[in-house]
């Protein structure tokens, strides 16, 4: 759908790609607001961030999706360790030179062992997940789309106007909106 490279714009595509991209973030923006509402109005202030966890363990619908979340736990892990070790062993090959065969083996190890040691030390996962999302949320909504703008703008030779203006706004909202959203989920309770 999207162009191969920036030199070839195609006008047709471009718009179907922006539409499919606008109806699929609609889509997942309207399916996580609906979970949410639907837990505040069963729980109250008194969900907890984990919402699964809200419910009683005799539920036989939230232990079928809490065996929902684990399955896919087990088989999305795999894709975001390889994906981390990649960019891992990409930013090591560019410092020391290529890693070869016995170096990917090894840091795959150490990087299974930093995994394995965290999950036993952190008692509530609930916490970092929070973390990630209010901080990795505000990123990708608002702050790395005026990012890629600005490259953009700046790499055409554009000056900007009004258009680095708001480029310049969702930078700064979204940076306050993660840095409440991360001081709300560390504050004491």
């Amino acid at each position: 759908l999207a162009p191969n490279s920036p030199d070839a714009p195609r006008p047709a595509k471009l718009r179907r790609y922006a539409a499919v991209s606008a109806l699929s973030f609609g889509m997942g923006g309207g399916l996580c607001m609906a979970i949410m509402a639907a837990g505040f109005l069963t729980f109250g202030p008194a969900a907890n961030g984990n919402l699964l966890a809200s419910y009683a363990t005799t539920d036989g619908a939230a232990t079928f999706a809490r065996f929902c979340v684990m399955l896919s736990v087990l088989f999305g892990f795999p894709l975001n360790f390889v994906l981390m070790r990649t960019e891992v062993a990409s930013t090591l090959s560019q410092r020391f030179g290529t890693l070869g065969r016995p170096g990917i083996r090894k840091l795959t190890a150490a990087l299974l062992v930093v995994n394995t040691v965290m999950a036993l030390l952190l008692k509530d996962l609930g916490i970092v997940q929070a973390a990630a999302g209010a901080t990795m949320g505000s990123f990708i909504v608002f702050i790395a789309p005026a990012v890629m703008s600005r490259g953009l703008r700046k790499r055409k030779g554009g000056s900007g106007g009004r258009r680095a203006v708001v480029e310049t706004l969702l930078i700064a909202f979204g940076a306050v909106l993660g840095s409440l959203g991360l001081a709300v989920t560390l504050s004491p309770k």
